[in-house]
């Protein structure tokens, strides 16, 4: 079997829709998963394809992971309705802010 690596960015976030933008648009993923519908549209209108799973157990045993697989598959072969959303709207954020690190305004010393 051949050896390879692959360069994988996973970010997992508190859902502040703050954060969501500022890592999005400095990481461009090929899809964004999201356990809150609120949020993909944030991915959306950066024209990124998001995918909405609200139910993770959907996802197990060979049917659910099949039919997982042809969603993560539509969604990334169908990239129309992102693109044409992101072209036509303006976001809230400033370059100032994509030029931050998404985790400037955090406290620090805070565990949880």
């Amino acid at each position: 079997m051949k050896n390879s690596s692959h360069n994988i960015r996973l970010s997992v976030t508190e859902q502040q829709n703050y954060e969501i933008l500022n890592i999005l648009n400095e990481y461009h993923p090929d899809i964004y998963f999201s356990r809150h519908p609120g949020t993909t549209v944030w991915a959306i209108k950066q024209g990124i394809p998001a995918l909405c799973v609200n139910d993770e157990y959907m996802i197990f045993g060979y049917r659910g992971t099949l039919n997982f697989a042809y969603s993560v598959l539509d969604t990334i072969n169908n990239r129309s309705f992102e693109k044409n959303l992101a072209s036509r709207v303006k976001l809230p954020y400033t370059d100032w802010w994509y030029e931050q690190n998404n985790s400037t305004f955090l406290k620090k010393g805070m565990v949880i």
